[in-house]
Order: structure tokens, then C-alpha cells, then sequence
């Protein structure tokens, strides 16, 4: 995955893996923003596998909705697929969650409305 973003992305710091996808926060070399970049886990992914990845990202960039997370970049390479997003400094919820049981005050009122 490093391979794909070397040279415009550096400081690559594992933060999720899973059996299918690796997620990585990064800096990019050039504006010094922060980004998370997520790829494909498959020592050999299929073309289907790559085909269904490149869809996540598709979606997410042409909803081109201000409260979603904003996509920057998709990557295909040989066997290799990885899309790089904006970090917005969030934390996992298993993390929140694992730290504290859920009450409804750390909930936002205005997610149900």
C-alpha cells in the first residue's frame, strides 16, 4: 500500500486491520494535511474484490454531501487498490465505546430529529 502513496504521502501509521482492509493515517508532502487511507487486505484480491472496494469510494465522492467525509484520491494498482480521505481527527466508536457505556447525553439530540 506504501508503494501506491510514497511519493505523496508520508509518516504512514497502521491504526485498523482487518481480514480485508488495512486503514493508515498519513501526511500528505505536499499541503501537510493529514489524511486517512484505506486499502485492500487481500494478499490477492480479485478483480471483483478490487471492482467492489472502488465502489465505496465512487459512492461516498459523488454524494459530494459537506457532512460526509470528503474523498480525495482513489488508487488501483496491480492487485493493489487505495483510497485516501480527509481526517477529521475522529475516534473510533469501538474506542468511545470501549472507554464508556452509552447513556443518551453522549448522544447528539439532532442525529434523531
Amino acid at each position: 500500500m506504501e508503494n501506491l502513496f510514497s511519493d505523496q504521502y508520508t509518516d504512514f501509521n497502521l491504526i485498523h486491520e482487518d481480514h480485508k482492509s488495512r486503514i493508515y493515517k498519513a501526511i500528505c508532502k505536499g499541503n501537510k494535511q493529514a489524511v486517512i487511507i484505506k486499502s485492500l487486505n487481500l494478499s490477492h484480491p480479485s478483480e471483483k474484490d478490487i471492482q467492489i472496494f472502488s465502489n465505496g469510494y465512487h459512492i461516498v465522492n459523488h454524494l459530494n454531501n459537506p457532512d460526509l467525509i470528503q474523498m480525495i484520491e482513489l488508487k488501483l494498482g496491480y492487485k493493489q487498490a487505495a483510497y485516501v480521505m480527509e481526517d477529521i481527527g475522529g475516534v473510533s466508536l469501538d474506542i468511545i465505546f470501549s472507554r464508556q457505556t452509552l447513556s443518551p447525553d453522549i448522544v447528539e439530540p439532532s442525529i434523531f430529529e
